[in-house]
């Protein structure tokens, strides 16, 4: 029986997380049969998306909004992810590679994170696609 941190089947779904992306499929974590406690569905959801999971699996109907909020960029991930894509265009526009963004470097694999978050923001109606247009960073 999986527990609820699903540290027996880390290695497997890291395995999983790793495969999908490298053939550019969707990883979907599987389903979690607790569908009537709300709370330990929203913190395997949590898990699921921090090992690199974009979605889950659902056995309920119930498990549907919990597991999409927490799917759902939250506003300091948007803001951040706004800072580091206008601030990488602008580098770009200039000439520059790689930049960095506070302390952290920012490359093409971090603007791509980034790029996925605002699309999701943007699908989840909480960010305007025509962002860019009037953000200063």
């Amino acid at each position: 029986q999986r527990t609820l941190t699903g540290e027996e089947s880390l290695y497997a779904r890291m395995r999983i997380v790793n495969a999908a992306v490298a053939a550019r499929v969707q990883p979907l974590d599987s389903v979690f049969s607790e569908f009537e406690n709300v709370d330990l569905i929203r913190k395997n959801a949590v898990i699921s998306k921090k090992l690199g999971f974009t979605g889950v699996g659902c056995i309920h109907p119930s498990q549907i909004k919990i597991i999409r909020d927490v799917y759902i960029p939250e506003e300091n991930e948007i803001e951040k992810a706004k800072e580091i894509v206008s601030a990488f265009y602008k580098a770009q526009s200039e000439g520059k590679g790689v930049i960095a963004v506070g302390s952290k470097m920012v490359d093409p694999p971090v603007v791509k994170r980034a790029l996925k978050i605002i699309e999701n923001a943007v699908e989840a109606g909480k960010l305007e696609k025509n962002w860019r247009a009037g953000y200063e960073g």
